[in-house]
């Protein structure tokens, strides 16, 4: 059957094009351009079998957004599950999916997501919930709308294309001076030293995934290092590379000996003027054997600083320092009175006057006074 429907539409095809090739040979001159060319572009299509679409410019897709079953989600915490999602928003209706989007290059949630339920109904009585009593996810109020198509969204060319792919808290620089267990740079390192590594490198990736967290450019967190070794000896050892701003070692303050001195808790921080003189320094000291000791070998790498803790000083600094320029220049009127007649006193300026004035300054109080005593008796009259 099939083969005679085929053999059907090719006898079809043929009759189709020698009317068309007839018409077109019949009336050439009557025919315009435009015409010709429709003819000629319809016996090509039924030439090769393929149908015509209704409308050629718009693409039937099924797209849930602009039916109005999803909506979009902010604020979430970045170590929400979707489960938590669901349980949350299980009351307005049945979901059919939980999308959540997340940054591949921290490798963690960004901490917005989609959800779809599957009838418009449940979406419109969730927004309309939320918008007068907001939900609270992981101790966050979640900002919940109604899900926009893309092209609808306007976004500033300039600042798309700023922050295209600018590392803003230098995690590049968290993989420096990390060593792996079983790779050569891990030869001849003691069990103890690499442990210590793996707990610094877990507490590093933790610390991370807080967005208040950052790597330091300069700064350089050094550990492994002897009880007896001082200040002036980690200065001396960092000194060698580049200029060095700032060097600490952090102490325990209850285990003080004679002089006040805390002991060494182990580790401490150095800071550099510069980038490059803090790289060079962390390539040539960490797993060092030739510094401490080949069984205790010193652990460098970038230090891990808090954002809202340098913040919070940088304030404070401000704020004394502001204190300090307003008690110089704010001065009440009666100090800077105070302030003149002491400096006339010492320079001299102040003279007796004389005798002649001194009477008549004593005789003003007496006429004074005695306008003073009338206005009484005059008032008893």
């Amino acid at each position: 059957m099939s083969r005679i429907l085929v053999l059907k539409r090719k006898k079809k095809t043929k009759m189709l094009l020698m009317m068309r090739m007839r018409m077109m040979t019949q009336h050439p001159i009557s025919m315009t351009k435009s015409r010709l060319k429709k003819i000629l572009m319809q016996t090509v299509r039924m030439c090769l079998g393929v149908r015509m679409k209704k409308r050629l410019n718009q693409k039937k897709e099924y797209d849930d957004v602009k039916e109005g079953r999803t909506v979009f989600m902010g604020n979430l915490p970045f170590d929400v599950e979707k489960e938590d999602i669901e349980e949350a928003f299980s009351e307005f209706g049945s979901i059919r999916y939980v999308r959540m989007v997340y940054d591949h290059e921290k490798d963690r949630p960004k901490g917005i997501a989609f959800l779809q339920f599957d009838e418009k109904s449940d979406a419109d009585s969730c927004l309309e919930r939320v918008s007068v009593r907001p939900l609270c996810i992981g101790g966050r109020t979640i900002a919940v709308k109604k899900a926009v198509d893309s092209k609808q969204l306007t976004m500033p060319e300039n600042k798309s294309h700023g922050n295209k792919g600018k590392d803003n808290r230098n995690l590049h620089l968290a993989t420096e001076g990390i060593i792996k267990e079983g790779t050569n740079a891990a030869a001849g390192i003691s069990k103890a030293d690499i442990m210590k590594r793996k707990l610094a490198l877990e507490a590093k990736k933790k610390k991370l995934k807080n967005i208040n967290f950052f790597v330091s450019t300069d700064r350089l967190c050094v550990r492994n290092m002897p009880s007896t070794f001082s200040e002036t000896d980690l200065k001396q050892l960092m000194s060698k590379y580049g200029h060095v701003v700032q060097v600490k070692i952090m102490r325990d303050i209850k285990q003080a000996n004679s002089a006040g001195i805390g002991k060494s808790k182990g580790y401490g921080f150095v800071q550099f003027s510069k980038h490059e003189a803090a790289l060079t320094a962390l390539r040539a000291t960490n797993n060092n054997p030739s510094i401490f000791t080949a069984q205790k070998r010193p652990i460098v790498d970038f230090s891990i600083e808090n954002s809202g803790i340098l913040n919070a000083r940088s304030k404070k600094k401000s704020g004394f320092i502001v204190e300090e320029k307003s008690s110089k220049v704010k001065k009440s009127f009666n100090q800077r009175w105070k302030e003149k007649r002491e400096k006339r006193k010492e320079s001299g300026a102040f003279t007796k006057p004389p005798a002649s004035s001194q009477s008549a300054l004593s005789s003003k109080p007496e006429k004074t006074a005695s306008k003073k005593k009338k206005v009484p008796t005059a008032t008893l009259r």
